[in-house]
């Protein structure tokens, strides 16, 4: 699913509640502007804040950044 904002397949057309309740791992691309939207609204629709996520910026990069959380607390650490 892309992440970014406005897209055709963006967050506001992201089929939610399908993604919080069937999938085991989900892939956001270019979604750290809206990562915060992301995991309110998987949570809104009933992911556990507790399933493990991460972020990874400027990924293949020499300024490479991973950040592993649980998706109730991963877009707090991101900043």
């Amino acid at each position: 699913v892309t992440g970014n904002a406005g897209e055709r397949s963006g967050p506001a057309k992201a089929p939610w509640r399908g993604l919080a309740e069937g999938a085991d791992t989900i892939v956001f691309l270019m979604a750290t502007a809206v990562l915060r939207e992301i995991t309110e609204d998987l949570l809104s629709s009933g992911m556990d804040p507790s399933t493990p996520a991460a972020v990874v910026q400027q990924g293949g990069t020499a300024r490479q950044r991973t950040i592993t959380s649980t998706l109730g607390k991963i877009a707090r650490r991101q900043t």
